[in-house]
């Protein structure tokens, strides 16, 4: 079987390592973006300057808990180990949910402060509520179940591809949910 950086693709672990990585990029963005606006908005009001540090701390602490996920997973040569990792999950469900609603209320107060029209915030706002709700349960609900058994979802049909016809509801409902929020804070 064929390995990358020694892990086996036989359970689909390929597509997690683009995302682990992916991740950490982004965390050095969002790193670099954090000091350069404590560097360069010194006129804000407190409460943005808060709101930007709740939301640095809640990628952080999400960051660390994929960097463990990531590390559990290589050590055991089996990326879907933190499928398996007790209360990981659960935490990181809530805070993938927690920093999309509170990033999409901030464009959707943006949006109604530069429009003063609260259509679309308000449009926002209830769609990323469904869509944390989605995956605040999501995480819950596998993750205090152990009995389930999310590799199955990353088995491969006859054309190597993953089965999505496995997915639970609200896996579709968060990530649709997510994505229509960007699209409408977009256009």
């Amino acid at each position: 079987m064929s390995s990358v950086l020694g892990i086996d693709n036989s359970t689909g672990a390929y597509p997690l390592v683009i995302g682990y990585s992916s991740s950490f990029v982004l965390m050095g963005s969002l790193v670099s973006q954090t000091y350069n606006y404590f560097n360069h908005s010194s006129n804000d009001p407190r409460g943005l300057k808060a709101f930007v540090w709740i939301l640095f701390i809640s990628e952080l602490f999400l960051t660390i808990l994929t960097v463990y996920g990531f590390w559990r997973g290589v050590s055991a040569n089996d990326l879907l180990t933190i499928f398996h990792a007790g209360m990981i999950v659960p935490a990181l469900a809530f805070l993938t949910g927690f920093v999309s609603f509170i990033t999409h209320g901030f464009f959707g107060w943006r949006i109604w402060r530069l429009k003063r029209s609260c259509l679309y915030p308000i449009l926002v706002m209830m769609i990323s509520s469904v869509q944390f709700a989605m995956v605040t349960y999501g995480g819950v609900q596998f993750g205090l179940s152990p009995s389930v058994q999310l590799i199955d979802i990353f088995d491969s049909s006859d054309d190597g591809l993953p089965i999505m016809d496995q997915f639970e509801f609200y896996i579709p409902v968060w990530l649709c949910g997510s994505l229509l929020c960007d699209t409408t804070i977009t256009t």
